[in-house]
């Protein structure tokens, strides 16, 4: 049964975590408006000062981005009895990590053009997100990710990519998260600088984009399930082998690609999502409305392979 919560009705739990939930929701009073997404504060986190600013300045950041690759926002709502929440779009698909997991289930290859096309459209949208300015006042706004995983890439079944969660983000006007020696973010994602804890800009975000694409070439995680003290060892040390060693599908120009998104010292990653966005459309040769078409194809032939529609997820 619905759960009325102010002006929305509260169909389906999505997602939770130690913060927030995610809730597939339809608004009361808007006729004609599909349903949205509400991420609201878990009740014992309702009353948290640090709790409430930290949805705040989500809001604030997502709220200011406009993009075709980036999940926007309102900023930060609270109902009458103190329920603090954003209201976000409604992404029909699922996330990358979900996506990946189940073709390699049903033994379903996506084609290199595809997992090519998505890294690009990621790189897009963090392209935005690092290039962003305040409309009010035109100051560039300094994002920072921080925590770009498959699970943050949603892929709708419209062959859309979009980033999603600025939960942990940095950026201009959004107070400080973390000090120096504290970390946050997934682990296995997180550049040299970032698990060490010292300071950090927007080439930890390249860093990440560097390890979903060498997942989605390589077929594999690059750091499975290890211990935290193994994999900040190896993201420290080990150089990852080239992509084409899992599949010799990939050509060296896509192993070069990523072994320099990968590289231990920012100065010697690419400089600008914007760089990284560029290079991967030039290698796909192709346009955008025709890769989207042939992602969407792929996703309802992969669905027919699954009892039920794809997994609806804003996670």
């Amino acid at each position: 049964m619905a759960e009325l919560f102010g002006d929305f009705l509260l169909v389906k739990r999505l997602a939770r975590g130690a913060w927030s939930e995610l809730w597939l929701a339809q608004p009361r009073y808007a006729e004609g408006v599909g349903h949205v997404v509400i991420k609201r504060l878990l009740p014992a986190m309702a009353r948290r000062k640090d709790a409430i600013a930290m949805l705040e300045g989500e809001g604030r950041l997502a709220s200011r981005l406009d993009h075709r690759h980036v999940v926007t926002s309102s900023a930060a709502l609270v109902t009458d009895n103190g329920d603090w929440y954003l209201v976000q779009p409604h992404i029909r698909g699922t996330n990358l990590g979900k996506l990946l997991a189940y073709a390699a289930q049903v033994q379903v290859a996506l084609p290199l053009q595809l997992r090519v096309y998505i890294a690009a459209s990621a790189a897009h949208g963090i392209s935005h997100a690092h290039s962003r300015h305040n409309p009010a006042d035109g100051q560039h706004m300094a994002i920072i990710h921080r925590d770009l995983t498959p699970a943050n890439l949603l892929v709708g079944l419209d062959g859309i990519v979009k980033i999603t969660d600025f939960g942990i983000a940095r950026g201009r006007g959004r107070k400080k998260l973390t000090s120096i020696g504290q970390v946050r973010g997934t682990l296995a994602y997180m550049a040299p600088e970032q698990a060490a804890g010292t300071k950090i800009d927007h080439r930890v975000d390249i860093y990440a984009l560097g390890v979903v694409i060498w997942e989605l070439l390589a077929g594999r995680r690059l750091y499975p399930d290890l211990p935290d003290f193994s994999v900040l060892s190896r993201i420290a040390n080990e150089v990852p082998e080239a992509p084409s060693t899992f599949d010799d599908e990939v050509d060296s120009d896509l192993d070069a690609f990523v072994h320099r998104c990968l590289q231990k010292r920012p100065e010697d990653r690419f400089q600008s999502a914007a760089d990284v966005c560029e290079l991967l459309y030039d290698w796909l040769d192709d346009d955008v409305p025709t890769l989207q078409a042939a992602l969407a194809t792929w996703l309802a032939e992969l669905a027919k392979n699954k009892r039920g529609q794809m997994t609806t997820l804003n996670t």
